[in-house]
């Protein structure tokens, strides 16, 4: 589970180990793997969440030098709108005040309901609506291009809101199955994998499982860290958070399973 791709990273030295020590398949062959039973030894898929500009300009060509198949979950209103996700404009908002603990603060807002939280956002008087330089979200015409190229995408809601905490089922239907229409009218083809927006047990239920079930995906991502064993949930699969930073050893122990619980 990758985000975001700044330059200067150990992004080619991390690809290299993943293909020199593991087998790098699409989600829909993991997917299909599972179901089966049958997993290759070493299969691995990679994810990126968000669907920022960097994926393209940085990341993408050396996901596509190695051979390696990435799956890109986008939040439709970025490309739609030009904005960025709210997460990061109230990180900007706190930053640009000196204030800290921007984490706490954040969580404190993804615990709200989710008409409270934007209610709130709408009350600061300084929130930047347009994304800065480094924010940028894909356009429409990189991801078609992406597409094009091998780029596989999936879902990851319309507007990245903390699905548990919308007010009922219509709502998470429009963010939902509506995220899944607006990339298939873009891309010209079927959109298969959704992703939780944050990703954590509590930030998804029964209810919302089941929405995403009846949208038409066939496997959706949590931010839960582990590996997924034949027979695994498909609507529950578990991610290992990396980082385009992380050196090479760490990175290499880490994918091998040696982590922290």
């Amino acid at each position: 589970m990758y985000h975001r791709f700044p330059n200067g990273s150990h992004l080619e030295a991390q690809c290299e180990h993943l293909r020199k020590h593991y087998r790098p398949i699409s989600l829909t062959e993991g997917a299909a793997a599972l179901r089966s039973r049958h997993v290759p030894p070493g299969a691995v898929v990679v994810t990126v969440d968000d669907g920022y500009r960097d994926f393209f300009a940085n990341a993408w060509p050396i996901f596509k030098a190695y051979s390696i198949p990435a799956l890109v979950y986008v939040a439709t209103d970025l490309p739609d709108c030009n904005t960025w996700l709210w997460t990061d404009q109230f990180s900007r908002y706190l930053a640009d005040r000196g204030e800290s603990d921007a984490t706490a603060k954040k969580d404190r807002l993804k615990q709200m309901p989710d008409d409270e939280r934007r209610a709130y956002l709408a009350s600061l008087d300084g929130l930047q609506p347009a994304p800065p330089p480094e924010f940028v979200p894909m356009t429409w015409d990189d991801i078609r291009k992406l597409a094009k190229d091998g780029v596989d995408f999936g879902a990851h809601t319309r507007s990245h809101p903390i699905l548990s905490r919308l007010p009922g089922r219509d709502r998470m239907v429009e963010e939902i199955a509506g995220s899944k229409a607006r990339l298939e009218e873009e891309i010209g083809a079927p959109v298969l994998h959704f992703c939780y927006p944050n990703g954590t047990p509590a930030d998804y239920d029964n209810k919302v499982i089941e929405v995403v079930r009846e949208s038409g995906f066939v496997t959706a991502v949590t931010a839960t860290r582990g590996m997924n064993s034949p027979g695994a949930d498909p609507f529950l699969l578990r991610r290992l958070h990396q980082e385009p930073t992380r050196e090479p050893s760490a990175f290499a122990h880490q994918i091998a399973g040696l982590y922290r619980s």
